[in-house]
């Protein structure tokens, strides 16, 4: 669906200005139509390129065609041998042959040549395993199109993998095209779902592995932060997906039954390859762009084993949460016209590990979550407006990980008893909060926000987060503070500031953990 806003933009910008107009990956002939009507009395001298995987598309829209070439043997050479070995000149001789044959199986495209590179680095540099990659590729391939080409690398990438690996590259077929999938949020959704295996380090630890290790293997993308963020890593925060691995992820997770996807439209990705039995039962259900039209399609689904919910665009036409009895994961993308009726049935999802309400608005969503039993992750990030939280919450003796833009502890809540809680982010320091949190004896991160006095200065902050430190945080990692100046002081103290962005205002420091001694 094309965004009016942006097509006003678009022509208001053409009509005034030369300019150069770049629509990438273009995949059908009907959005040309309408975005040509944007363009129709641009300015003599602007210009437009095109993507597309199509020809017809392009013969569409017409003007100049140009296809791109595949790459030199040269360059695609030199393209594989950076991703495999150290150097180009590092490739032993007695893998030469095979690499060559298996260069000329990729033709010369660049996704096919990284990604059979990365499938070959986890393996032994034998010449026999390599063989085997190039046996199991399939006979005629060099005479394959592109697109097929892709699919058959991707398919045996995907098949090289351990177990526990495919069922965490499935679970992002369940996101948008072009979505920044968060690194932390997509991890505690797998621990929240099972999907992570204990392997003698904690599970974030293990599912920081996973992450890299799918980043590795090049089938997902990651994506740099583009300014500091001290709670997580200092340049991978996230991941994407590119369009061809959404496509084989998407066709198998249909095949398998793993993810159900519904459109604003009604239309079911993947529905022509299921079975009516398949059709009925939804483990995992995402909503994209959810409408009038696929909430009545939803009304007729048996949405009782659905374990992830996921609605990407505004939340307020999902199904009701009652239908939802075993759902363990539930992420909402927009929050920001819910009421308290959207939520009424929270309490009743007991088996609920995570919780993503983005842009949440309304305090009154949070008071039924105290019901929640095994409850580990709250995240509601993206609100600028105080949240308050209920007078309950420090019944979450499971909570793990609490994350928000600004945060109020009101009086009377009490987290001593939550023994489980090791993240604290956005919190508004007051003296009752940082009383409490003091009491939280294995907390590892904290980020407080600091704003200011009534009369313009900071010392009231100064003096709790004071306060809170000499309280000995033995366990204590980082403390973030989240503020506009670039110092702060903390009496009897040892800590060091380890990083200051004046861009998005935060203090990081690295605690020592251990107070002077007079």
């Amino acid at each position: 669906m094309l965004h009016l806003g942006l097509l006003t933009c678009l022509h208001i910008l053409s009509f005034f200005t030369s300019c150069l107009c770049v629509i990438d990956d273009l995949w059908k002939e009907l959005p040309w139509e309408t975005i040509k009507l944007a363009l129709k009395d641009r300015h003599h001298g602007s210009k437009i390129i095109i993507t597309t995987r199509s020809k017809a598309v392009a013969e569409h829209v017409g003007g100049d065609i140009y296809e791109l070439k595949p790459l030199s043997t040269l360059d695609s050479r030199e393209l594989f041998y950076k991703r495999t070995f150290e150097s180009v000149d590092d490739c032993p001789a007695d893998l030469s042959q095979v690499t060559e044959k298996l260069l000329r199986k990729c033709g010369g495209v660049p996704l096919a040549i990284i990604t059979t590179a990365s499938l070959l680095a986890s393996k032994p540099r034998y010449s026999v395993e390599w063989e085997k990659v190039y046996n199991s590729i399939g006979s005629g391939f060099e005479n394959n199109p592109d697109v097929d080409k892709m699919n058959m690398i991707l398919s045996l990438s995907y098949n090289d993998l351990p177990f526990h690996l495919k069922t965490c590259l499935l679970s992002l077929s369940k996101y948008p095209e072009d979505h920044v999938i968060r690194k932390d949020v997509l991890i505690w959704s797998w621990i929240a779902e099972g999907f992570i295996t204990p392997a003698g380090t904690t599970l974030q630890e293990t599912g920081e592995g996973y992450f890299i290790e799918l980043i590795n293997r090049s089938l997902i993308q990651p994506v740099k932060q583009k300014t500091f963020d001290p709670l997580g890593e200092r340049e991978v925060y996230a991941c994407q997906l590119h369009d061809m691995v959404l496509d084989l992820i998407t066709k198998l997770s249909v095949e398998e039954g793993f993810v159900t996807t519904s459109f604003s439209d009604g239309e079911q990705a993947g529905a022509s390859l299921l079975h009516q039995s398949q059709r009925d039962v939804i483990r995992r259900l995402s909503l994209h762009k959810s409408s009038n039209t696929n909430a009545s399609i939803n009304e007729n689904k048996e949405l009782s084993k659905v374990r992830s919910l996921d609605v990407f665009g505004h939340a307020g036409l999902m199904p009701a949460l009652s239908r939802f009895r075993v759902v363990r994961v539930l992420q909402l993308d927009d929050c920001s016209h819910l009421d308290k009726n959207h939520l009424k049935d929270l309490s009743h999802l007991y088996l609920l590990k995570f919780l993503r309400l983005h842009g949440l608005s309304d305090n009154e969503l949070l008071e039924s979550i105290s019901k929640l039993e095994s409850f580990e992750t709250l995240d509601i990030r993206g609100c600028t407006k105080v949240i308050k939280l209920p007078l309950s919450f420090g019944k979450l003796y499971k909570l793990v990980r609490l994350l928000a833009e600004r945060l109020e502890l009101p009086d009377g809540v009490v987290l001593e008893n939550m023994k489980s809680l090791l993240e604290l982010v956005g919190i508004l320091p007051t003296l009752h909060s940082m009383t409490e949190i003091g009491k939280l004896r294995d907390l590892k991160i904290l980020e407080l926000v600091i704003e200011e006095d009534s009369d313009g200065s900071t010392d009231n902050s100064n003096k709790l987060i004071n306060t809170y430190l000499q309280m000995d945080p033995s366990l204590l990692q980082v403390l973030v503070l989240r503020t506009q100046w670039s110092w702060i002081s903390f009496a009897g103290f040892r800590c060091t500031v380890s990083f200051w962005s004046p861009d998005i205002h935060v203090l990081w420091f690295l605690l020592s953990s251990i107070p002077e001694v007079d």
